[in-house]
């Protein structure tokens, strides 16, 4: 039995993508730039508007400079809100679907879903991973080791084979700090820290499939005067079930790498 609904937003209940390639053909066309449907759904898709900007303005060899960038963000975003104002962006039967079925179950808008881990994630990993080099230099001048001879593990930096010889992570970040009468290591940035920023240069999309078990029950009748009219098909849903593979999970006690969903039967 369906005891909730949710959707996703965009390209189910709308679909705003020719939108902002309206938005985008608009604001370029004004640089000379004429950007087709099918260049901007092959090369550009994904990108968010910094990214369009800068990777047309790569690929049609002019520069923008920081001011000129974010003028044209701020166009596109002006013309776009204007595009939808002007228009329906919803799916046309989007809202009466939505009002039948709110009607009878919960409901639920997922929009955009997370991308937190493709995003913040990759960040934080390309941080970490920058952290990690960092600290294994500065182990190496004060253990007297190679630097491929280290590796970091339960808080500590240690040499290979001989895990007493060692120093932890927080002695390392004090030695960072800076210490009286000591000076700083030669080519190393004061800190046990990094920063560090990913750009998404594609949209992410999962591995999976959807099944529907579908009865279908096809009934004939008659009209007054013997004049048959077409057949009816009486449609019930046995299940539903989205299979999806989210390869290498972050926690796998909370999320399982394979999921099902049946939406009527039990899991």
């Amino acid at each position: 039995m369906i005891k909730a609904i949710v959707f996703d937003f965009d390209g189910v209940l709308a679909d705003s993508e020719p939108l902002h390639l309206r938005a985008y053909q608009e604001v370029l066309s004004a640089l000379g730039v004429t950007l087709t449907r099918d260049a901007y759904y092959a090369n550009y898709l994904g990108y968010d508007d910094q990214g369009v900007f800068t990777t047309v303005a790569a690929a049609h060899g002019f520069e923008l400079d920081a001011r000129r960038l974010d003028a044209l963000i701020a166009e596109k975003g002006r013309v776009f809100d204007a595009i939808i104002e002007s228009g329906d962006l919803l799916y046309p039967g989007a809202v009466s679907c939505v009002e039948r079925m709110a009607a009878a179950f919960p409901l639920g808008i997922g929009a955009i879903a997370s991308r937190t881990a493709v995003t913040a994630g990759s960040s934080v990993f390309q941080a970490a991973t920058a952290v990690r080099k960092k600290a294994i230099k500065v182990a190496s001048e004060m253990l007297e080791a190679a630097e491929h001879d280290l590796e970091v593990a339960d808080g500590k930096v240690h040499v290979v084979g001989a895990p007493g010889l060692s120093v932890s992570l927080g002695q390392i970040a004090a030695r960072l700090d800076g210490m009286s009468g000591i000076p700083m290591l030669p080519g190393v940035e004061p800190g046990l820290t990094a920063t560090a920023y990913y750009e998404a240069r594609k949209t992410t999309f999962a591995n999976g499939t959807h099944l529907a078990e579908v009865e279908v029950d096809r009934v004939g009748g008659e009209r007054a005067g013997g004049k048959a009219f077409a057949d009816v098909a009486h449609f019930q849903d046995r299940r539903l079930v989205a299979h999806n593979k989210a390869g290498r999970p972050i926690r796998s006690a909370r999320f399982l790498p394979i999921y099902r969903i049946w939406i009527t039967g039990s899991a």
